[in-house]
Protein backbone atom coordinates (compact mmCIF):
# COMPACT_ATOMS: atom_id res chain seq x y z
CA UNK A 1 0.00 0.00 0.00
CA UNK A 2 1.35 3.17 -0.76
CA UNK A 3 -0.36 7.01 -0.87
CA UNK A 4 0.85 10.17 -2.14
CA UNK A 5 -0.87 13.38 -2.65
CA UNK A 6 -0.39 15.35 -5.56
CA UNK A 7 -1.91 18.93 -6.43
CA UNK A 8 -2.50 19.79 -10.01
CA UNK A 9 -3.00 23.05 -10.61
CA UNK A 10 -5.57 24.54 -12.58
CA UNK A 11 -5.17 26.43 -16.22
CA UNK A 12 -6.87 29.63 -17.71
CA UNK A 13 -10.42 29.88 -18.83
CA UNK A 14 -13.21 32.30 -20.52
CA UNK A 15 -15.11 32.45 -18.13
CA UNK A 16 -13.51 31.21 -14.91
CA UNK A 17 -10.12 32.71 -14.14
CA UNK A 18 -8.66 30.26 -12.79
CA UNK A 19 -5.30 30.86 -10.95
CA UNK A 20 -2.56 29.31 -8.37
CA UNK A 21 -3.07 31.03 -5.72
CA UNK A 22 0.12 29.77 -3.86
CA UNK A 23 2.19 31.18 -6.69
CA UNK A 24 0.09 34.70 -6.74
CA UNK A 25 -0.46 37.15 -3.79
CA UNK A 26 -3.14 39.57 -4.64
CA UNK A 27 -2.73 43.28 -3.95
CA UNK A 28 -6.22 43.58 -2.43
CA UNK A 29 -7.77 46.95 -0.38
CA UNK A 30 -9.21 46.70 2.50
CA UNK A 31 -11.42 48.73 4.87
CA UNK A 32 -14.68 49.91 5.66
CA UNK A 33 -14.07 52.68 2.21
CA UNK A 34 -13.34 49.60 0.34
CA UNK A 35 -16.47 48.35 1.03
CA UNK A 36 -18.70 50.96 0.36
CA UNK A 37 -17.29 51.84 -3.21
CA UNK A 38 -16.81 47.44 -4.27
CA UNK A 39 -20.66 46.73 -4.67
CA UNK A 40 -22.03 43.66 -6.78
CA UNK A 41 -25.33 42.91 -7.50
CA UNK A 42 -24.18 38.78 -6.74
CA UNK A 43 -26.61 35.38 -5.86
CA UNK A 44 -25.08 33.33 -3.02
CA UNK A 45 -22.08 31.15 -5.01
CA UNK A 46 -22.70 28.36 -6.80
CA UNK A 47 -20.97 25.49 -5.10
CA UNK A 48 -19.42 22.67 -7.55
CA UNK A 49 -17.25 19.53 -5.69
CA UNK A 50 -17.17 16.75 -8.37
CA UNK A 51 -14.81 13.53 -7.27
CA UNK A 52 -13.55 10.76 -9.85
CA UNK A 53 -12.18 7.44 -9.31
CA UNK A 54 -9.35 6.16 -11.67
CA UNK A 55 -8.82 2.58 -13.31
CA UNK A 56 -7.29 0.28 -12.31
CA UNK A 57 -4.49 -1.36 -13.65
CA UNK A 58 -3.12 -4.77 -12.84
CA UNK A 59 0.98 -5.86 -13.12
CA UNK A 60 2.57 -9.09 -13.14
CA UNK A 61 5.85 -8.21 -14.40
CA UNK A 62 7.28 -7.65 -11.17
CA UNK A 63 9.38 -10.05 -9.09
CA UNK A 64 8.93 -9.86 -5.01
CA UNK A 65 12.47 -8.49 -4.21
CA UNK A 66 11.64 -5.48 -6.72
CA UNK A 67 8.24 -5.15 -5.22
CA UNK A 68 9.98 -4.46 -2.19
CA UNK A 69 11.47 -1.88 -3.41
CA UNK A 70 9.11 -0.04 -5.04
CA UNK A 71 7.74 0.18 -1.69
CA UNK A 72 10.92 1.52 0.19
CA UNK A 73 10.54 2.86 3.62
CA UNK A 74 6.77 2.01 3.93
CA UNK A 75 7.67 -1.96 3.52
CA UNK A 76 10.07 -1.67 6.89
CA UNK A 77 7.47 -3.01 9.33
CA UNK A 78 6.77 -6.61 7.04
CA UNK A 79 10.49 -6.70 6.32
CA UNK A 80 11.55 -6.80 9.34
CA UNK A 81 9.10 -9.38 10.55
CA UNK A 82 10.45 -11.37 7.89
CA UNK A 83 7.65 -10.93 5.59
CA UNK A 84 7.70 -11.29 1.61
CA UNK A 85 6.49 -8.74 -0.53
CA UNK A 86 3.45 -10.02 -3.10
CA UNK A 87 1.59 -7.26 -4.07
CA UNK A 88 1.79 -3.80 -3.88
CA UNK A 89 -0.98 -0.87 -5.01
CA UNK A 90 0.27 2.70 -5.89
CA UNK A 91 -2.31 5.78 -6.55
CA UNK A 92 -2.23 9.18 -6.48
CA UNK A 93 -4.78 11.59 -5.07
CA UNK A 94 -5.41 14.81 -7.23
CA UNK A 95 -7.14 18.31 -6.55
CA UNK A 96 -8.26 20.71 -8.58
CA UNK A 97 -9.91 24.63 -7.66
CA UNK A 98 -11.21 26.69 -9.93
CA UNK A 99 -13.31 29.81 -9.40
CA UNK A 100 -15.96 31.72 -11.30
CA UNK A 101 -15.64 35.69 -11.19
CA UNK A 102 -17.99 38.87 -11.22
CA UNK A 103 -15.42 41.95 -12.44
CA UNK A 104 -16.13 45.56 -12.29
CA UNK A 105 -13.72 47.74 -13.60
CA UNK A 106 -13.85 51.43 -11.44
CA UNK A 107 -10.77 53.10 -13.00
CA UNK A 108 -7.49 51.88 -14.53
CA UNK A 109 -6.41 49.58 -11.97
CA UNK A 110 -8.97 49.15 -9.46
CA UNK A 111 -11.42 46.52 -10.33
CA UNK A 112 -14.04 45.14 -7.96
CA UNK A 113 -14.50 41.30 -7.94
CA UNK A 114 -17.02 39.16 -6.38
CA UNK A 115 -17.12 35.55 -6.44
CA UNK A 116 -19.75 33.62 -8.66
CA UNK A 117 -18.60 29.79 -8.65
CA UNK A 118 -16.36 27.75 -6.83
CA UNK A 119 -15.76 24.51 -8.65
CA UNK A 120 -13.79 21.45 -7.43
CA UNK A 121 -12.06 17.96 -8.66
CA UNK A 122 -10.91 15.43 -6.51
CA UNK A 123 -9.85 12.32 -7.31
CA UNK A 124 -7.18 9.14 -8.59
CA UNK A 125 -5.61 9.24 -11.59
CA UNK A 126 -5.53 5.66 -11.60
CA UNK A 127 -4.74 2.57 -9.41
CA UNK A 128 -2.07 0.21 -10.38
CA UNK A 129 -2.01 -2.68 -8.68
CA UNK A 130 1.33 -5.45 -8.69
CA UNK A 131 0.96 -8.80 -7.87
CA UNK A 132 4.48 -10.36 -7.49
CA UNK A 133 5.47 -12.26 -11.21
CA UNK A 134 5.99 -15.63 -9.33
CA UNK A 135 2.42 -16.63 -8.31
CA UNK A 136 0.90 -18.81 -10.70
CA UNK A 137 -2.25 -17.05 -11.77
CA UNK A 138 -5.45 -18.71 -10.74
CA UNK A 139 -3.44 -20.40 -8.11
CA UNK A 140 -4.58 -19.35 -4.06
CA UNK A 141 -1.93 -17.57 -3.18
CA UNK A 142 -2.59 -15.28 -6.44
CA UNK A 143 -5.99 -14.94 -5.52
CA UNK A 144 -5.46 -14.02 -2.02
CA UNK A 145 -2.22 -11.70 -2.80
CA UNK A 146 -4.94 -9.47 -5.70
CA UNK A 147 -8.27 -9.49 -2.72
CA UNK A 148 -5.52 -7.88 -0.74
CA UNK A 149 -4.54 -5.21 -2.74
CA UNK A 150 -8.17 -4.65 -4.11
CA UNK A 151 -9.06 -4.14 -0.87
CA UNK A 152 -6.68 -1.27 -0.13
CA UNK A 153 -8.29 0.17 -3.79
CA UNK A 154 -11.91 -0.19 -1.97
CA UNK A 155 -10.73 1.80 1.01
CA UNK A 156 -9.43 4.87 -1.19
CA UNK A 157 -12.69 4.75 -3.29
CA UNK A 158 -14.84 4.57 0.11
CA UNK A 159 -13.09 7.00 1.73
CA UNK A 160 -13.10 9.43 -1.34
CA UNK A 161 -16.88 8.93 -1.49
CA UNK A 162 -16.81 9.44 2.72
CA UNK A 163 -15.36 13.23 2.18
CA UNK A 164 -17.02 14.59 -0.50
CA UNK A 165 -19.32 15.84 1.66
CA UNK A 166 -16.77 17.13 3.84
CA UNK A 167 -15.25 18.92 0.44
CA UNK A 168 -18.41 20.62 -0.02
CA UNK A 169 -19.09 22.00 3.30
CA UNK A 170 -15.75 23.50 3.86
CA UNK A 171 -15.92 25.40 0.59
CA UNK A 172 -19.69 26.36 1.32
CA UNK A 173 -18.68 27.49 4.63
CA UNK A 174 -15.10 29.67 3.24
CA UNK A 175 -17.59 30.87 0.51
CA UNK A 176 -20.20 32.59 2.85
CA UNK A 177 -17.45 34.32 4.45
CA UNK A 178 -15.86 36.22 1.55
CA UNK A 179 -17.38 39.49 0.22
CA UNK A 180 -16.47 41.24 -3.22
CA UNK A 181 -12.67 42.58 -3.00
CA UNK A 182 -11.34 46.17 -4.37
CA UNK A 183 -8.01 45.22 -6.67
CA UNK A 184 -4.99 46.69 -8.74
CA UNK A 185 -5.93 43.60 -11.55
CA UNK A 186 -8.07 41.50 -12.95
CA UNK A 187 -6.07 38.50 -11.89
CA UNK A 188 -5.52 39.23 -8.49
CA UNK A 189 -9.27 39.18 -7.16
CA UNK A 190 -9.73 35.24 -8.57
CA UNK A 191 -6.02 34.86 -6.90
CA UNK A 192 -7.50 35.77 -3.55
CA UNK A 193 -9.91 33.47 -3.48
CA UNK A 194 -8.52 30.72 -4.34
CA UNK A 195 -5.61 31.24 -2.05
CA UNK A 196 -8.66 31.51 1.30
CA UNK A 197 -10.05 27.84 -0.48
CA UNK A 198 -6.82 26.42 -0.80
CA UNK A 199 -5.82 26.92 3.24
CA UNK A 200 -8.97 25.61 4.05
CA UNK A 201 -8.81 22.53 1.46
CA UNK A 202 -5.49 21.68 2.48
CA UNK A 203 -6.88 20.71 6.24
CA UNK A 204 -9.45 18.24 4.49
CA UNK A 205 -7.30 16.96 2.86
CA UNK A 206 -4.22 16.37 5.74
CA UNK A 207 -7.94 14.52 7.49
CA UNK A 208 -8.49 12.46 4.56
CA UNK A 209 -4.85 11.15 4.78
CA UNK A 210 -4.83 10.59 7.82
CA UNK A 211 -7.93 8.47 8.14
CA UNK A 212 -7.27 6.61 4.94
CA UNK A 213 -3.47 5.94 6.30
CA UNK A 214 -5.37 4.19 9.42
CA UNK A 215 -7.47 1.83 7.92
CA UNK A 216 -5.01 1.13 4.85
CA UNK A 217 -2.79 0.04 7.96
CA UNK A 218 -5.18 -2.77 9.64
CA UNK A 219 -4.98 -4.29 7.00
CA UNK A 220 -1.19 -4.75 6.64
CA UNK A 221 -0.78 -6.02 9.90
CA UNK A 222 1.38 -9.70 10.93
CA UNK A 223 -1.99 -10.74 11.90
CA UNK A 224 -3.82 -9.86 8.72
CA UNK A 225 -1.03 -11.12 7.12
CA UNK A 226 -1.08 -14.85 9.43
CA UNK A 227 -4.66 -15.24 8.39
CA UNK A 228 -4.25 -14.58 4.47
CA UNK A 229 -1.34 -16.88 4.52
CA UNK A 230 -3.33 -19.62 6.02
CA UNK A 231 -6.30 -19.55 3.65
CA UNK A 232 -3.38 -21.28 1.57
CA UNK A 233 -1.76 -24.07 3.29
CA UNK A 234 -0.11 -25.37 -0.15
CA UNK A 235 1.99 -23.01 -2.00
CA UNK A 236 2.45 -22.29 -5.52
CA UNK A 237 5.40 -20.82 -7.01
CA UNK A 238 6.57 -20.83 -11.10
CA UNK A 239 9.93 -20.29 -11.63
CA UNK A 240 11.24 -17.41 -13.47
Amino acid sequence: MFYKHKRVNPGMTIETLAVAGILFVAAVFNGPASADICRLNLLPPQIDVKTYEGSVTINTGHSSSQLAAKIGSHGRLSRNAGWVTRGLTKTSLESQIEVGVQIRQLSKNRFCIGLQKVSARIGYDQFKVYVARDLVPGSCEYRTTLDHEQAHVAIYKDQLRQFSSRFEQRLQRVAAGLRPVLVKSEKSGPAYFLQKFNIEFKQVFKQLSRETDSRQSRLDTPDNYRREQALCPVRSQRNN
